[in-house]
């Protein structure tokens, strides 16, 4: 059964998949390209989650059933997450494609600097699930 914790996982490690990958010349403007490709993918389901959680948040809040409005409120900050990390990835994947394209690709050895400020190398600047696990650390549906 898919959780939320194992697409947080999933997601984070295609994202390191395409950090290291962009740092790679004429392979890193491929990897932008898919980065974008994906990014849009993303903001589809986080909309989607967001949709179906707003909507069973409503309906538990019209049943009065507080389970379900934690549950439902959980599903549509995990939705909102994805959204906001579908378009950050987006404008990461245009900014490393226009570097690369302006630089014939040698530009993109440069992402090498970024990636490695982070203690967790090519990781994710904003980590999957960091906003939804914060806001409510008990009772989460994995």
């Amino acid at each position: 059964m898919l959780s939320i914790r194992n697409i947080n996982h999933g997601c984070t490690q295609v994202e390191k998949f395409l950090n290291v990958a962009e740092c790679v010349p004429i392979v890193g403007m491929l990897s932008s390209a898919l980065r974008v490709k994906a990014a849009y993918g993303q903001v589809v389901f986080g909309l989607g989650c967001a949709a179906v959680g707003g909507v069973g948040l409503l309906i538990s809040a019209l049943a009065d059933d507080e389970k379900g409005q934690k549950t439902f409120k959980k599903v549509t900050m995990f939705g909102a997450e994805h959204m906001i990390h579908g378009a950050l990835n987006a404008l990461r994947g245009f900014g490393v494609l226009l570097l690369g394209t302006c630089t014939f690709g040698l530009g993109n050895v440069l992402m090498i600097v970024p990636n490695m400020w982070k203690e967790d190398h090519f990781a994710p600047f904003f980590q999957y699930g960091k906003y939804t696990e914060e806001q409510s650390k008990a009772n989460l549906p994995y």
